[in-house]
């Protein structure tokens, strides 16, 4: 019986260990521009950082996140750099970040070279050699580029980052101009990270006093319902089948007295999501896994279904169709070039909606797409959707769009496409 109680105990010992050697470990900096003008994008991170962590939190296993912080200004201002060494504390970083102000700049470009070359170096100075390092860049100029000089120093930096495995994430901000949206570009490109363009919103009212939000990424812009969905982006919300309307035309709509800014008069963007999105990604790379928000979802019916390989729509693209004119819009979209165009299916939209997945277009055959289930939760509908590719044996060599279609109750909640899990 002891014999049995020790064996079992040096188990769960084994166990244990080989647990706390399979969490993978993360050291992340935030690069963060802090001139005048960064004021939103920096409260946004001092705000909603907790949360952030909050949700990393619920990983399986639990990260081990390191988290520090690299401000910069312009040559010049007071204080260029202000750096925030790793910590795991929670707290004292939520405490760092609230010590950044934004003032200084002025121009359109700022040191991104030196702040780069100074998040890398506390990473070496403070960081575990065996942690994974990713960097968020987020910034609303380019960096220093008018002689040879400054580009060659940037280049050095950018080659430093990837000789240390080091990912940039880049989140440009809504004056960044098309040569800083270029750097940041390459830099997320040359260290395998992500080129994203924030969203913004504020809230507006109707004439008749109802809340709508004006969204708006890059050089688009949408009115819609309130939804916390806009943070995902313009693409989400205009998959979702919540989008309200493209905003006036001059001479209408604000202008007009049709809508007027509340008294809430902070721009929200998405950049706390936008890092919590590309860390999620990452540490599910390394086998983490979070709880889905459709946990406690109830199975929504799939009346009906369409599919194909030869859609024509060579962009990956998902929406919810819920009117006559949208559905007739795709399936002519999907068949253009099909003679004679097959009959368009009949859907009662006064009680059903369409789901649509595009896989967007691959060089062979084997590939596919399958909207796989969709469940309500209280706030949204959920689309799960399942990508597969060819598993070897022979495939076609030609190139195809894969597509599919499901025919669901009507919502007139939000829909979120998700990948299933």
């Amino acid at each position: 019986m002891k014999k049995s109680i020790v064996i079992m105990l040096v188990l769960l010992g084994v166990s244990y260990c080989l647990h706390a050697l399979s969490v993978p470990k993360t050291e992340v900096t935030l690069v963060i521009d802090s001139s005048a003008g960064m004021e939103d994008e920096l409260e946004s991170l001092q705000t909603d950082f907790p949360k952030l962590f909050a949700e990393l939190q619920k990983g399986s296993p639990v990260p081990q996140i390191r988290f520090g912080a690299t401000a910069y200004r312009d040559q010049g201002d007071s204080c260029v750099i202000q750096s925030f060494k790793l910590t795991d504390d929670p707290e004292k970083f939520s405490a760092n970040l609230k010590d950044i102000e934004a003032f200084g700049g002025g121009d359109t470009e700022e040191d991104i070279a030196a702040a780069l070359q100074s998040a890398l170096d506390d990473m070496d100075q403070n960081g575990e050699p065996s942690s994974e390092r990713i960097i968020f860049l987020v910034g609303d100029a380019g960096p220093h580029s008018k002689s040879n000089d400054e580009k060659q120093e940037y280049q050095k930096v950018i080659a430093a980052l990837v000789d240390a495995g080091v990912i940039v994430h880049a989140l440009a901000c809504r004056t960044i101009s098309p040569q800083g949206a270029t750097a940041f570009q390459e830099i997320a490109k040359a260290t395998g990270g992500k080129f994203i363009h924030l969203a913004y919103c504020q809230e507006l009212s109707t004439t008749d006093k109802e809340i709508r939000f004006s969204v708006s990424q890059v050089n688009r812009s949408l009115i819609v319902s309130p939804t916390d969905l806009w943070r995902e982006g313009i693409d989400a919300l205009q998959a979702s089948g919540l989008f309200y309307r493209n905003p006036p035309k001059p001479g209408r709509g604000y202008d007009s007295g049709e809508y007027e800014f509340t008294g809430n008069v902070r721009v929200e963007n998405n950049a706390a999501d936008m890092i919590l999105t590309c860390l999620k990604t990452r540490l599910q790379s390394h086998s983490v896994r979070f709880p889905p928000p459709f946990d406690h979802g109830e199975n929504v019916e799939i009346k009906n279904s369409f599919n194909g390989s030869y859609s024509g729509v060579t962009e990956a693209r998902r929406e919810a169709v819920k009117s006559q004119r949208e559905w007739e819009a795709v399936w002519n979209e999907i068949h253009r070039i099909r003679m004679p165009k097959p009959e368009l299916p009949e859907v009662d939209f006064e009680q059903d909606m369409l789901l649509v997945a595009f896989l967007g277009q691959r060089n062979t055959g084997g590939h596919n797409i399958r909207i796989v289930r969709a469940l309500d939760t209280k706030e949204s509908r959920y689309a799960l959707i399942k990508e597969t590719k060819p598993q070897g044996g022979m495939v076609t060599m030609a190139l195809t769009q894969p597509y599919h279609i499901v025919i669901v109750p009507r919502t007139d909640k939000p829909v979120r496409f998700v990948a299933d899990q």
